[in-house]
């Protein structure tokens, strides 16, 4: 009788350490397919990267063209300011002296 007892017990451990076993494997079997996921989130991510840089860099570009013309602009309108000063101040004259190089 304890033997029949002690065989029952063993195949009721035995049952749930294949349980414990069989779950153990799902759940790797589970991590493995989630790390491939990853794995292609993370291929996908990569695959962004140039299109981002490539974006970026037009931003960057058109920012630089638009600070380049304002510095045009700028010392175009500072030429202007300057001449109607010399104007103003009747330095601009149409006479030859005004004009010769010495």
């Amino acid at each position: 009788m304890q033997a029949d007892q002690a065989e029952a017990a063993l195949r009721v451990a035995q049952a749930k350490a294949e349980t414990r076993r069989a779950m153990a494997v799902a759940e790797e079997q589970e991590m493995t397919a989630r790390t491939q996921e990853m794995k292609a989130k993370v291929v996908e991510a990569e695959s962004e990267v140039p299109r981002a840089m490539a974006h970026a860099f037009k931003r960057v570009t058109w920012v630089l063209w638009i600070i380049t013309e304002w510095k045009i602009l700028n010392q175009t309108l500072q030429c202007v300011i300057l001449l109607q000063i010399l104007v103003r101040n009747q330095v601009l004259k149409k006479t030859p002296n005004n004009f010769s190089t010495v």
